[in-house]
């Protein structure tokens, strides 16, 4: 809109009907809506709160570990997480003090546009910060997991290599972002006097770097998993732990046609919202990729998840143990039982006598052979006898049958 920096040479009555204006040319038979225009403002905020919910959670459980667990705090856990929270409060500023995601510009008016190409610039240059910090600290990161300490192999000079092209990067585009108008004001003012540097091709070109970055950081850890000598099963496991970085790839593709739509159209407020959406995943998972390889401590050494994980175990083998109880014969039960049974056990109370008559008849063979009261009874002998007992545990004495069942 280079035509607004002679907008103060107007009447003022001219001024403050361009600046109450539409921002952008309505399509034909469209009436702008300037109240309440359409927008995905709701998409938009499920989202970035997932986002924010996962990096803090898992950024949570990694200062735990490294504090309580590891105790190691290394000079990468003082990065990341703050860039993130600060892109995050410009998305939701641009929502509750601006017009929102997914508005199209000519349902904006001209006066407004400022506030929203300033919370644009802010939010893009956290966004530059925080994925220079994030792949910074997982190089870093990765040097101490996959080199052993003294030790200057291939992997530790590419990540290196990879650091500083990354840091060099980063601060450059974060530097020429900043510099593109002059004043530096004029970036979201368009009505100030000055100059500013065609954007297009600064965008896409740190869009498409920033892919090939993600790309080699995602695959320098694959070469030396698969080059362990462990199974295939532990090797596709610890794989898939680093390979978390794929969906930050494919964020950062996703990233890089919105921005290249957002630079084609000049339906700019409505293109740019697929751009931060996709911002927000690729940060996310860069969050994550950091993160999560050192999660298992959190629950391997602690002494409660264990104890948990013990009760679990246990109460899952007693039900099995049960079950398969249960499923035997109640012949073959009683033949599992050594020994003879002592014949007192048979004669308690007058349950017995109820049921089969008398304690004499219980103290009788199976020929009628007569035994003293206090023999015991083979397990041959017993197997004749067919009472109707509750079920039994394993190595339990045999219950009495006073009462019935």
């Amino acid at each position: 809109m280079a035509s607004l920096e002679l907008l103060h040479l107007l009447p003022p009555e001219q001024q403050e009907a361009i600046l109450n204006g539409p921002a952008l040319e309505p399509p034909q038979n469209v009436i702008p809506n300037f109240i309440d225009p359409p927008n995905g403002n709701g998409l938009f905020i499920a989202i970035l709160t997932v986002g924010l919910a996962l990096s803090t959670l898992s950024t949570a459980l990694r200062v735990y570990t490294k504090i309580f667990v590891t105790r190691s705090l290394q000079i990468e856990d003082n990065c990341p997480k703050g860039m993130f929270v600060g892109f995050a409060y410009c998305c939701y500023d641009l929502v509750i003090n601006g017009t929102g995601f997914f508005v199209h510009q000519w349902n904006i008016q001209i006066k407004a546009t400022p506030n929203i190409l300033y919370l644009v610039h802010i939010a893009s240059s956290f966004y530059a910060v925080a994925m220079g910090c994030l792949k910074v600290a997982i190089l870093l990161e990765w040097t101490r997991i996959f080199s052993p300490k003294g030790t200057r192999g291939w992997f530790w000079y590419s990540c290196w290599a990879l650091l500083i092209v990354n840091a060099l990067f980063y601060t450059g585009g974060l530097i020429a972002g900043n510099l593109s108008c002059i004043p530096h004001q004029k970036i979201w003012n368009q009505t100030l006097k000055g100059h500013c540097i065609n954007r297009k091709a600064l965008d896409t070109a740190t869009a498409a770097i920033n892919i090939v970055s993600g790309l080699f950081i995602l695959a320098l850890p694959q070469k030396v998993i698969w080059s362990l000598k462990l199974s295939t099963a532990k090797k596709i496991g610890v794989s898939s732990v680093f390979a978390i970085g794929l969906f930050a790839v494919i964020s950062a593709i996703c990233r890089l046609a919105a921005t290249i739509d957002y630079l084609r159209s000049p339906d700019a407020t409505y293109y740019v919202s697929a751009t931060a959406l996709w911002c927000v995943a690729e940060q996310t998972c860069a969050i994550l990729v950091f993160c999560v390889p050192i999660m298992p401590k959190a629950f391997k050494d602690n002494k409660y998840f264990r104890r948990l994980l013990t009760t679990a175990r246990s109460s899952k083998n007693t039900s099995k143990d049960i079950k398969d109880w249960g499923s035997a014969s109640r012949q073959d039960r009683y033949r599992q039982i050594d020994g003879g049974y002592p014949l007192d056990s048979l004669n308690q109370g007058q349950g017995a006598q109820g049921r089969y008559g008398s304690n004499e008849r219980l103290q009788g063979s199976a020929d009628g052979t007569a035994w003293p009261q206090n023999a015991t009874i083979p397990p041959t002998e017993f197997q004749n006898v067919q009472p109707k007992t509750p079920a039994l545990t394993r190595n339990a004495a045999i219950p009495s049958w006073e009462g019935g069942r």
